[in-house]
């Protein structure tokens, strides 16, 4: 069903940003600049807010910018939650819907990190300070542990040294897009109590 409410929601905002525009004229190669992406859409528990994340590029930084929005379901309030430019992205409601949870690696962090915010406004919070990847978490139902999927870090980084070490293939699937090469590091499952 939430699924269903993020496509939608989507579709609506595509819709209102196609209406909105005021003339047409030839597509110019700067405006790849002006596109923004909507990803990660997720509704509250109760229905009545969406969260989502709202990327752009910044062509002087050469990159990727992500922010959290939050609408609600009637189209009546928008807020920019956050703005740093690190980037956030994975956010989550909590079960009880008062906070919302999403990855970043603010401040200087060599990986992402769990932070938690008040749904009503304010700054994020760290809560977590895993030194591997973490690629996907959720919250448990009673809304007082998270679980955390965490990939071990790389122990060496051939781009840093003089004479790099080659990459040992002993599989045929040793490639991936997106990826580039697969090594043999392990994903394991962390269970997080918030409070502590």
């Amino acid at each position: 069903m939430k699924v269903i409410y993020s496509i939608a929601l989507i579709f609506l905002i595509t819709i209102s940003t196609w209406a909105q525009t005021p003339s047409k004229r030839k597509l110019r190669p700067s405006d790849i600049y002006r596109m923004k992406d909507l990803s990660d859409a997720r509704v509250s528990p109760e229905g009545k807010w969406v969260v989502y994340v709202l990327s752009r590029v910044d062509s002087a930084k050469d990159k990727n910018i992500s922010n959290l929005w939050m609408t609600s379901w009637d189209a009546t309030q928008t807020l920019q939650l956050t703005s740093s430019d690190e980037g956030e992205s994975k956010p989550e409601w909590s079960p009880d819907g008062k906070y919302i949870s999403f990855l970043s690696s603010r401040y200087e962090s060599k990986h992402n990190q769990v932070w938690l915010m008040d749904r009503r406004g304010g700054e994020g919070k760290k809560i977590t300070t895993v030194k591997g990847e973490i690629q996907e978490y959720k919250w448990s139902p009673d809304g007082t542990r998270i679980i955390l999927s965490v990939t071990d870090t790389l122990n060496y980084d051939t781009s840093k040294e003089k004479n790099p070490k080659p990459h040992v293939i002993d599989r045929v699937h040793f490639k991936q897009d997106m990826e580039g090469f697969l090594d043999r590091r392990h994903t394991h499952l962390y269970l997080l109590t918030i409070e502590t």
